[in-house]
Parts: C-alpha cells; sequence; structure tokens
C-alpha cells in the first residue's frame, strides 16, 4: 500500500467522522471553560494568565486556548466551528503521525490501520469533536510514544530516542500539566523490562530530555505566577484538583465496580478485537514472529499492552477516577490491538472476520432504515437537513453492504470496520442534529436576555463570581452567547453606570450590595430557568 494512498483514506475516515455539523450543536460540556479565556487572550493581549469574566482562571494550562484563540484569527470567527477545529486536527495529526513513525515497525497497512482504531473509538469520536483539552492532550502523548518507538525500535541514536519524544510531553504538560507523565513512565518501563534493556533508561540523553520538557514549561508557569502574584490562585490549584482524585468521600462505588467496563466501552468496537487477540494469544493460537532475529518487536507490543493494562488499573483504583481519564493510554492500546491481532494464527482471525461480517449484515440494514426514518420525519417537520451527507452516507453503506455480501472472508478488517464506522457516524450525526438543533436553550436564553435588557435600555451584566464559574458550567454559557451584548464581570465588583440587568446564580444580592453602585439599590425582578437550575435577576436603577 503506498504512503499517499494511506494518508488519503486516513483524511477520508477522519473528515467523514469529525467536519459534517461541527458548529451545529450548542457548546457543551466543558468547552466554555476553554473558549472564554480564549476570547479574552484575543481581547487583552494578556497570553500567560487565562481569565473567564475578567477573574483568573488556573485550573489547566493554557496551550487549548492559545489553540483556539489561533483558529479564532486565523478564521476570522469565533464559531463553535472554529472553536473545536483544533481538536479535530489534533486527532487527524495523532493518526497520521502514527502512520509516519510505525509503518518502518509494522509496515503500512497496519500502521495505517493503528491510525484507524484511534479515530473511530467511541471516546474519541466523543470528546475529540468538543473544544476540549483531551483531543490536544491525547494527540500529544501518543505522537510522543510513536516517535519514542520509531526511535528505539530502529536502534537510532539515544540522543533521539531520550530527546524529540520529550518535546511533546512538555507541550502535555503546557495542554493539562503533569499527569501524563504517569502514562509515559509505565510505557516507557513496560516496553523495556519486556526487551531487558533498563539500561536504556540510564543514558545521559534521558536527563537532558527531562530538561527539554522542563524548559518547554516552566518559562510559563514563572510567567504565569510572576502576574499572578498569588501561587494558591495560579498554578497553586493543580495540587487541590490532584488530592480531590484520591478523596473517598462522595464515592459511588457502584460505578467504582463497573469502571473497568466503561473503560472498555471507551474503546469500542477495538477492544472486542483486543480482547480476542489477546485471549488467542494466551492460548498459543499465534503465528511464529521473527522480525530479523530482533526482539524488538515483541518486546513494543507486549509492553504497549501491559502499559494499557496499567493504566486502566490505576485509574480504575483511584476513588475519584473516571473512565475517561485513561484515554491518553489509548495510542498505545491502539498499537496493541493492531500488534496482537496479527500475531493470531490466520483460521482464527477468519473465524473472528466470520463474526465481523455477520455484524455488518445486522447493523448496516438498521442504519440504513433509521436515516429514511429520521429524512421523512425531517422532511414533514420542515428541518434543515444536509441531505449531501445523507445521501452519500446511505450509497457508501449500500456499497458496503455488497462488498461485505460478496465476500465469503472479510478481508482488511480495519479499513472496511472504520470505513463502516466513519459512514454511519457521518450519517448518524448529519440525521439527528437537525432535531436537536431545535433545543439550543442556552443561545435561546442569551437572545431573551439581550432582548429584555434592549427593550427596558438597560445594561445588560452576567455577574460571574468564583461559584458561578466553578459550579455553574452549563450557565457560564451564556457569556458566550451574549458576546458583545453582555458584560461579564467577576467578583471585583465593578459595574457599569447607568440602569442594569444583573443575572447570576441565587442569593448574589450580597455581594452586589457590597459593590460600588454609587448608591443605587437592586431589587429583585424575576427568575430563569435553565436545565433545572435557576439564575435570579435583578434590576438596578
Amino acid at each position: 500500500m503506498k504512503l499517499w494512498k494511506a494518508i488519503a483514506f486516513l483524511c477520508l475516515v477522519w473528515a467523514a467522522i469529525y467536519l459534517p455539523m461541527l458548529g451545529s450543536q450548542e457548546l457543551r460540556g466543558e468547552e466554555a471553560r476553554r473558549i472564554l479565556p480564549a476570547q479574552e487572550m484575543l481581547e487583552s493581549g494578556d497570553w500567560i494568565v487565562p481569565r473567564i469574566a475578567g477573574e483568573v482562571y488556573s485550573n489547566k494550562p493554557p496551550l487549548i486556548n492559545w489553540a483556539i484563540a489561533a483558529s479564532f484569527f486565523l478564521t476570522g470567527s469565533q464559531s463553535e466551528f472554529a472553536a473545536r477545529l483544533p481538536s479535530v486536527l489534533s486527532v487527524l495529526f495523532l493518526a497520521v503521525s502514527g502512520l509516519l513513525f510505525l509503518r518502518s515497525f509494522l509496515g503500512t497497512p497496519q500502521a495505517t490501520a493503528v491510525g484507524l482504531v484511534l479515530l473511530s473509538s467511541i471516546a474519541m469520536i466523543d470528546k475529540c469533536r468538543m473544544a476540549e483539552i483531551e483531543s490536544l492532550y491525547i494527540a500529544l502523548f501518543g505522537i510522543a510514544c510513536f516517535c519514542w518507538i520509531n526511535c528505539w525500535a530502529s536502534k537510532k541514536s539515544a540522543w533521539l530516542v531520550w530527546t524529540v519524544p520529550y518535546v511533546f510531553l512538555g507541550l502535555g504538560w503546557l495542554a493539562k500539566g503533569p499527569v501524563h507523565l504517569l502514562f509515559w513512565i509505565l510505557f516507557v518501563v513496560s516496553i523495556l523490562s519486556c526487551s531487558r534493556r533498563w539500561r536504556d533508561m540510564l543514558h545521559p540523553a534521558h536527563l537532558f530530555g527531562i530538561a527539554i520538557m522542563a524548559l518547554l514549561f516552566l518559562p510559563w508557569m514563572n510567567a504565569n505566577l510572576a502576574a499572578v502574584g498569588a501561587p494558591d490562585q495560579a498554578v497553586g490549584t493543580w495540587k487541590e484538583q490532584l488530592a480531590m482524585r484520591f478523596e473517598f468521600e462522595g464515592v459511588n462505588f457502584s460505578e467504582w465496580a463497573l469502571r473497568p467496563l466503561e473503560i472498555l466501552g471507551n474503546l469500542l468496537p477495538w477492544s472486542i478485537p483486543l480482547v480476542f487477540a489477546w485471549m488467542q494469544i494466551r492460548r498459543g493460537n499465534t503465528i511464529p514472529e521473527n522480525r530479523n532475529g530482533d526482539d524488538r518487536f515483541g518486546a513494543v507490543i507486549r509492553g504497549c499492552l501491559i502499559a494499557f493494562a496499567l493504566s486502566c488499573l490505576v485509574i480504575c483504583l483511584l476513588p475519584a477516577g473516571r473512565p475517561r481519564y485513561v484515554m491518553p493510554a489509548f495510542p498505545v492500546a491502539a498499537l496493541a490491538t493492531v500488534g496482537l491481532y496479527f500475531q493470531v494464527s490466520p483460521n482464527w482471525r477468519a473465524r473472528y472476520a466470520k463474526w465481523t461480517r455477520v455484524s455488518f449484515f445486522l447493523l448496516v440494514p438498521l442504519i440504513m432504515i433509521f436515516l429514511v426514518g429520521s429524512s421523512i420525519r425531517a422532511a414533514q417537520e420542515n428541518l434543515e437537513l444536509q441531505w449531501i451527507f445523507v445521501i452519500t452516507g446511505f450509497l457508501i453503506l449500500s456499497g458496503l453492504l455488497i462488498h461485505v455480501s460478496k465476500q465469503k472472508e472479510l478481508r482488511h478488517l480495519f479499513f472496511v470496520t472504520s470505513l463502516f464506522l466513519a459512514t454511519g457516524t457521518m450519517s448518524v450525526i448529519t440525521a439527528v442534529l437537525p432535531f436537536q438543533r431545535e433545543h439550543r436553550s442556552m443561545e435561546e436564553t442569551a437572545n431573551s436576555l439581550a432582548t429584555l435588557a434592549k427593550t427596558e435600555n438597560r445594561t445588560l451584566v452576567i455577574y460571574a463570581d468564583e461559584s458561578f464559574r466553578e459550579g455553574y458550567t452549563k450557565e457560564l454559557r451564556l457569556i458566550y452567547y451574549l458576546d458583545t451584548e453582555g458584560i461579564a464581570i467577576g467578583e471585583n465588583g465593578t459595574f457599569p453606570e447607568g440602569p442594569l440587568l444583573v443575572a447570576g446564580r441565587p442569593k448574589f444580592e450580597k455581594p452586589i450590595r457590597r459593590s460600588q453602585l454609587s448608591g443605587r439599590k437592586p431589587g429583585e425582578r424575576s427568575s430563569i430557568n435553565i436545565d433545572g437550575r435557576q439564575l435570579s435577576l435583578l434590576e438596578i436603577d
């Protein structure tokens, strides 16, 4: 398989999964916490201290904020699409990097399969279509792992093995702090222990690489501390967040017990061939493996499996852990999945392919029926539907069904499966989102508040104090949708002159009364309900 064809196929699968309707969905999750600091950086020119509503927000380092701000600047737009673009590009870079770094080690087809696994895992599709840290964080860690494997397995200079990957690890610090170093230690130690080459870690180049990693992070950290002036309000909050992960208070033990299954569920559908290959290898149903008499190939595959298993174990034992915390190890899991699967004997791989072929006959017609039904309903309700994606998806699924039916044995399992997942994802997202766009509750609320303030000739203010920023994630999105029509303030209590309409969390009247209002008296007007949460409205004359 030629390299350009492999890259083109990866880009095709990526585009089908990550681009359709990317900007059509309202902000969700923690997206507002990533986007608002980026907007303030562009407005203020302060690229050192992330801020939300004018106040320091130091829960996370600023790399995702920088990336989103750069996207806003380059695209000339501050839309949801522009905000999410860095995330979807990150996962593409990860997949292509896996191909480029691993092709000399695995061969182009298998290296491409690693990229396809990363692109089409359920959790990756969910998280990497959002303006979130995970996509950038996973990409940087995965590229570091693939780069290290390329250098180490090819027996390149130790100065490359222990320096170049640490550039990406240093950038990872700027994305989410030092947590990924735990996964890195498990990754390196597992592979070197499988190859019995512990001494490789003691090379002087390793210390030099660690210094490079620190030099990429420390300048920003020092500048941030100097600008904020108070360690507890700057990077000091990371210590508190790490401590929270070890607290047993509030832990749901039933969810804790189900955590291993949730982790495997996040890796679906590729956790199925991973478990299948591991079971067959344990039973001895393997092919003889000989890579030029060198044991490094087997050490990498075994080490990646061990590293992923240990990563899952750590997250499962962590009292306040979440299944998504293990996602930085997904690149390692993808390599283990592909490597182990192709070590299974051909007859057992044929049995697995036969089972996958049957699943296609069950799933493809269901998706096609869903597309027809949702299209008919959208037409009846006069909803805007991207027919080009729906029709293209229907045709590709039909072609896949015909292709699979003509084969007695499903060949190119990873390619066909990923193409099916990409087409199905593109089709389902395109068919579902028009119905969800009717419920853009936060944007509608922001428009209603802006209209109310304009009608009564008042300046609209969102009182975004610390409690609001930390605990009212959904309501925080109001600041994004109000854009320049609303004035976001923090607990500094700075109010503009003139009649005001102030919206904020319940019982926020006291801090407002303590603020300098030039003798003006606030009076409660009413409250609004946002997804079960109440916001109070105050009129100030």
